[in-house]
């Protein structure tokens, strides 16, 4: 399904798994050959993004006080792909992907409590 996929956001591991090659750059460079735009996601270092037109785009982590890492990556990619789908830039996109991350890692769970 590579070849209809326009936007591919995973993480660390999995890059390296699916380009069979070791090192988020090498990663990078070799899913780029299957898909236009790649998002990498590094954890605590932040993420690292290119196009097939542009240049790489190496974001560090919000800072955050992290209590739960549960649902940080869902927030990470609704963060990427609301600001993606508007301004089609990545530094602005990897910006407030890493931005909605830092605001789930800091809550117990993977959203706020809904009060009563």
């Amino acid at each position: 399904m590579l070849h209809v996929t326009d936007v591919m956001i995973l993480n660390q591991s999995e890059a390296e798994f699916l380009s069979g090659v070791t090192g988020t750059e090498k990663a990078l460079t070799e899913l780029l050959k299957k898909v236009p735009c790649v998002v990498i996601k590094t954890g605590a270092d932040g993420a690292i993004a290119q196009s097939r037109d542009g240049n790489v785009v190496s974001i560090p982590a919000h800072p955050a006080d992290v209590k739960d890492t549960t649902g940080a990556g869902d927030a990470f990619a609704a963060g990427f792909i609301a600001s993606w789908m508007k301004s089609r830039d990545l530094s602005s996109a990897l910006t407030n992907a890493t931005r909605y991350a830092a605001e789930c890692v800091a809550i117990i769970g993977a959203r706020p409590q809904v009060a009563p």
